[in-house]
């Protein structure tokens, strides 16, 4: 009677079938079967079968009891004052399970729990906030969260569904001990594996759609949340960006066998059926408990110390001696600079800005925290977990009935809104804890320090470009040589044994199964960015740079032995080329008077820079491939004295200056067959600058002053033998500008 008025607020006398079953069902087991509890899906499965043994028994027919088994029953809500139900209740079964039914019913026992009560309101404000717009926007109708002391294992608060009072949508069900699918938010322990392994957050991976090999016949070829590929990232970037491509790699890398190791060193009980897991695993493949799931997490800011969570203190009996108590008990279940590293990536919003914006529900405004989201590919299941070194918290969002929210109700709108709420309200105050530095990166391997090109250095021929082939480099003219760098870029099973990727580099990559599923993308990206095929570099000629390949020059004008009589002589040559000539020059005793690119390769020069005496000419010719060859002749200038020259180049006759303007720069040209004896610059009769023997053609000579008014200048020539020249020159200097 007891039973029928609290369920279904009737008599025992009007039970329906249905109705008797249930509360025939719950008799077994009144704490574990309670409609009112977590296990109500073997509430039913019982009731199913008081139903079935009712109708062999006699006392119901077939059809009967099948009609019963689809009524829909409506338990009266109950109401009775109870704070944090889902964790009541939860703890509860801990102690049925421990202690048994009757004791826990009947013997009056005194139970002090973890739930810290300024917690608990924190968390229950921040779903019934977030939950109805959720709700309302993304058909979000179910929130759950728990947090947890990461120092003890300590359960301080724990909402297990977004109302325990709304029967009609199964509000009594606490999802934080129910199994459900984590998305991205289990990729960290996918991480930590691997960086136990030896990568590091350094290590880079190419984001290109990829069809991984899974062993059976089918292609798995996963997508990135945003449909992008991102080419080649490190992990600390596709795992603070929670890029799935990237992650499906890291976890082939480090094992399926190794992460679920992990995963149960962690404290998860949902992985027992390893034959289940493949590479999905790491995108939330597998399911877990949102208590466990965040109990990991805790284990993430203890730095690889594992703590067993607990709802309960102390227990006491009727008398009040303890029965049972708290012990605080610890062991180390992962690497702590793994951990350390995992912290580092979760903690760094930078590395996430380029997915979720630097702006995000992530953070927080007052201290370092580490968080992840989580999305089912479906829209079933939405995450946000998150921690500082004392306080981890998880929240999750989704549907009791399992059915899909709207597209795009991912972890970081959906969930990370409650969570970043929750931890704002119970930080506020406290003190800010910041998670240790992992050491720098060690490891000599490019591929594990951020690098994804190996150089690779060939000798080239200077000008053509091209590589030496190897057959003859040891003979191949030194002067044409030099060395250049060659990109070369593979994923990263082409550098490293997938289980220890600090040791030596594979014998042979191709031998890994996914090697080419993975390399094929690689080689197309590669293309497409300008890497070149080592494989085909162009090629030099080995007889490049013999006598034979070079250019071959004929002098024709002017002739060994010459005399030149006239100041202006025609030079000319002739080329005999393979290759395109690409120019000729003329030197004389060193000094370039011409250069010609195209035929034919003759000039008329007007010698003002050679004394009289012999001079030697080469012509040098070059072409195209960077090919030379040249000829020399020595021929002589006998040119007479009279010819001497004196010119003032600049600045020009009657040219205006201000005071302001100096010093001012004269440029001139000398010249005398026989050579210069001085030259000299004079300001009427008074000598500014004397040049002694200076060379022959053009000089220059610096005026740091001058009075103002017309003032004249002249350049006096001496040469060695014969006539002295002058050339004269007239400025106006003005006092100001105007």
């Amino acid at each position: 009677e007891a039973a029928a008025q609290n369920f279904f607020s009737v008599s025992a006398k009007n039970l329906t079938l249905a109705q008797s079953a249930l509360i025939a069902s719950v008799a077994r087991a009144p704490t574990y079967y309670s409609p009112y509890g977590n296990n109500t899906d073997a509430l039913f499965a019982r009731q199913h079968l008081v139903l079935d043994g009712m109708v062999s028994e006699g006392y119901a027919t077939k059809e009967e009891a099948d009609t019963a088994k689809t009524e829909k029953l409506a338990f009266q809500p109950r109401r009775e004052g109870i704070i944090a139900p889902h964790f009541v209740f939860y703890v509860r079964e801990l102690l049925t399970e421990k202690f048994g039914e009757e004791l826990v019913e009947q013997g009056g026992l005194k139970v002090v729990t973890t739930l810290d009560l300024t917690h608990q309101e924190a968390a229950e404000a921040a779903i019934s906030e977030f939950a109805p717009k959720n709700d309302e926007r993304w058909g979000a109708s179910n929130a759950a969260m728990v947090s947890i002391d990461t120092k003890t294992g300590q359960i301080l608060s724990m909402v297990g569904s977004r109302d325990y009072f709304d029967i009609e949508h199964d509000g009594n069900v606490n999802v934080t001990i129910r199994p459900r699918q984590p998305g991205s938010s289990f990729k960290p322990f996918v991480y930590e594996t691997a960086f136990e392994l030896g990568y590091t957050p350094e290590t880079m991976l190419f984001d290109l759609v990829t069809n991984f090999d899974t062993g059976s016949g089918k292609a798995y070829a996963p997508h990135n949340y945003d449909s992008t590929e991102h080419g080649p990232i490190s992990m600390r970037k596709a795992l603070a960006g929670s890029l799935n491509i990237p992650a499906v790699k890291t976890l082939y890398l480090a094992g399926v066998n190794r992460v679920i190791d992990t995963a149960e060193k962690l404290g998860y009980s949902t992985l027992g059926e390893r034959e289940r897991y493949g590479l999905s695993l790491v995108l939330g493949g597998a399911e877990v408990k949102l208590l466990e799931h965040t109990a990991a997490y805790a284990t993430l800011a203890r730095e690889g110390i594992r703590h067993p969570t607990t709802p309960i203190l102390r227990v006491e009996n009727r008398g009040g001696k303890v029965i049972d108590q708290y012990d605080k008990k610890e062991s180390r279940v992962l690497d702590e600079i793994s951990v350390r590293k995992i912290n580092d990536v979760l903690s760094d919003n930078g590395a996430r800005a380029y997915i979720f914006g630097s702006k995000n529900y992530l953070t927080l405004p007052d201290r370092l925290v580490a968080t992840k989201t989580g999305t089912t590919n479906d829209y079933r299941d939405a995450w946000t977990l998150g921690y500082t070194p004392s306080l981890a918290a998880g929240f999750w969002s989704g549907r009791n009935d399992n059915t899909e929210m709207k597209r795009g109700a991912d972890g970081s709108v959906v969930a990370a809104p409650m969570w970043q709420s929750y931890m704002k309200r119970v930080l506020a105050g406290t003190p800010v804890e910041t998670f240790k530095k992992p050491p720098e990166n060690d490891t000599k391997k490019p591929v594990l320090r951020g690098q994804i090109d190996v150089l690779h250095e060939f000798p080239i021929d200077k000008f053509t470009q091209k590589v030496i082939p190897e057959s003859c480099r040891d003979s191949y003219p030194k002067q044409f040589v030099t060395k250049k760098d060659f990109k070369e870029t593979h994923t990263i099973l082409h550098w490293v044994q997938r289980g220890d990727p600090r040791g030596s580099d594979p014998d042979d990559p191709a031998k890994d199964p996914q090697y080419e599923a993975w390399e094929k993308p690689v080689r197309a990206w590669a293309k497409k960015n300008k890497y070149p095929d080592l494989a085909k570099l162009p090629q030099e000629r080995c007889d490049r740079r013999s006598e034979a390949a070079a250019p071959v020059v004929s002098l024709l004008n002017p002739t060994p032995g010459s005399a030149m009589t006239e100041a202006t002589t025609t030079f000319s040559a002739e080329v005999a080329a393979t290759d395109d000539v690409q120019t000729v020059s003329f030197a004389v005793d060193g000094k370039t008077i011409q250069s010609l690119t195209t035929p034919p390769y003759r000039f008329s020069y007007t010698n003002t820079q050679f004394a009289n005496g012999t001079h030697t000419l080469v012509v040098t010719a070059t072409d195209v491939s960077g090919g030379i060859g040249s000829a020399s002749i020595d021929f002589a200038y006998s040119l007479a004295d009279d010819l001497s020259l004196a010119s003032i180049v600049s600045p020009q006759n009657n040219a205006v200056f201000t005071q302001s303007d100096f010093p001012i720069s004269l440029q001139v040209i000398a010249f005398a067959p026989g050579g210069i004896k001085e030259l000299s610059l004079l300001l009427g009769t008074t000598v500014l600058e004397t040049k002694t023997a200076p060379a022959l053609g053009e000089s220059s000579f610096s005026i740091p002053t001058l009075p103002s008014g017309a003032q004249s200048l002249l350049l006096r020539l001496t040469p060695e033998s014969g006539e002295t020249k002058t050339a004269p020159l007239t400025l106006t200097i003005q006092s100001s500008p105007g």
